[in-house]
């Protein structure tokens, strides 16, 4: 069974999530530096998520829409729930083809710091919301 039943749950949980990263100048500033357009897409449920660093603050934006992405990332939403809970290994994920980027590998790895963030801002914002919160330690 997914981690997240509905659409609307898992955009409740990312919206939080996001709100935090936005909030720590850490995680907004990488994304502003490197100019860049993230889009996040993940499956079961099939959501996305538009990070634009193009705009102070950093915009996001829920459900398709018509900006140009620097960076589109697809995965399974359990996959993204598992790599930012620690338990499993963006790396090794993205190398055994799990993980689709399209746009420069480079730029990918601008967005690191942000991944950064949000695996240690994801399981408090899980926990607030009710999930249980088991994590790895790969």
């Amino acid at each position: 069974m997914a981690v997240f039943a509905t659409i609307e749950e898992y955009y409740n949980v990312m919206r939080r999530l996001f709100e935090r990263m936005r909030d720590e100048n850490g995680a907004e500033g990488v994304i502003h530096q490197a100019r860049l357009v993230l889009r996040l897409r993940t499956t079961d449920p099939q959501a996305v998520i538009t990070v634009n660093g193009r705009r102070k603050p950093m915009e996001i934006t829920y459900g398709e829409n018509h900006v140009q992405a620097d960076l589109d990332i697809t995965l399974p939403a359990d996959l993204l729930h598992d790599i930012w809970l620690n338990r499993v290994s963006l790396r090794e994920s993205f190398f055994a083809g799990e993980i689709k980027v399209k746009g420069p590998i480079v730029r990918a790895m601008q967005v690191a710091p942000l991944f950064e963030a949000a695996e240690r801002l994801y399981p408090q914002v899980l926990a607030e919301q009710g999930y249980p919160v088991e994590t790895g330690s790969i």
